[in-house]
């Protein structure tokens, strides 16, 4: 019985982190497509200077996440 409870705990970390995963490339996937979309070259930049920074696994801020959103 004590080997199910450690594999279902190795299981539910292992599910955590593909959830985690999947919310980051979906993340990843819509900096990609503000990248592509019509906006300013400064908006642009502004984008693709967030995508680094989350890439290398800072945070951003409330005001960064909205401005992502907004664009």
């Amino acid at each position: 019985q004590m080997e199910v409870t450690i594999s279902k705990r190795e299981a539910d970390i292992m599910h955590n982190r593909y959830v985690l995963s999947l919310r980051c490339i979906h993340s990843m996937q819509d900096i990609l497509n503000q990248l592509k979309s019509d906006s300013g070259e400064e908006d642009r930049v502004g984008i693709s200077d967030l995508m680094t920074r989350l890439m290398s696994g800072d945070t951003l801020s409330t005001d960064e996440l909205m401005s992502l959103q907004r664009n």
